[in-house]
């Protein structure tokens, strides 16, 4: 059996396909979809013919994962307009001597994971990182929190990374590359931005169960010692500068 693990109801058409998640497999695709905190997930694991893992589940289950053939999936590589946006900067070598810019509205998890994965992969569309810049403040009455991360990749691109954490609200994604001669944008709502403190229903972004079981990298050592590295390099630098 395929095995999907999810970390909060992204997969949206395949958990209304397949109702509660009860670990039984899809008759047509073979596919079984499963809560990363769910219990009976080791089971599941051993079970498992091929797996499909969220990074930060990787990263959170590294010796429990470490020995097995396992797919991993980062939230940019999983959302089809953002990979179609990237996929095209790297196959038609427009992801060179430009600016990139992401912002993401999402709901509160650990800040220094968030970028690290999206600077991670973003290393295999613009090459090697090499410097970095972090900035967090919080608003303890909003219960919001704003970060900002300025990387420059070895492609001569320099990038503005963006994120607003919150605990209400729609998720979002945006992106924009301006180089010489192209400028790409993309976008999870074509529409104006609402404020963060509407108070309007939680909504995560949808994940493509297609790009998850053919586009997801395979796991290594060396992501798993990069990945940590960069946790550790954001951390250091936000170190005494959180407000």
């Amino acid at each position: 059996m395929k095995l999907i693990i999810q970390e909060h109801g992204q997969f949206k058409y395949l958990n209304e396909k397949m109702g509660e998640l009860s670990g039984k497999a899809d008759e047509n695709s073979g596919l079984v979809m499963v809560n990363s905190k769910q219990e009976g997930i080791e089971k599941l694991l051993k079970l498992a013919e091929e797996i499909f893992a969220p990074i930060n589940f990787v990263m959170d289950q590294w010796e429990h994962v470490k020995n097995r053939d396992v797919l991993v999936y980062f939230p940019l590589s999983a959302i089809t307009g953002a990979t179609k946006m990237l996929t095209v900067l790297k196959e038609n070598q427009l992801n060179k001597n430009g600016v990139f810019r992401l912002r993401r509205r999402q709901h509160q998890l650990n800040p220094e994971w968030i970028s690290s994965n999206d600077i991670y992969f973003l290393s295999s569309i613009f090459g090697r990182w090499k410097t970095l810049y972090p900035k967090l403040v919080h608003s303890s009455e909003a219960n919001i929190s704003h970060m900002l991360v300025a990387v420059t990749f070895e492609n001569n691109v320099m990038a503005q990374l963006e994120y607003t954490f919150t605990r209400t609200g729609r998720e979002l994604l945006e992106m924009e590359w301006s180089g010489r001669d192209h400028v790409l944008e993309y976008s999870t709502e074509q529409k104006a931005l609402q404020t963060v403190t509407d108070g309007e229903q939680e909504a995560h972004l949808d994940y493509d169960d297609f790009l998850v079981t053919n586009e997801s990298m395979s796991l290594s050592e060396e992501m798993y010692i990069e990945l940590n590295r960069l946790r550790e390099a954001i951390s250091l630098e936000l170190a005494g500068g959180v407000k």
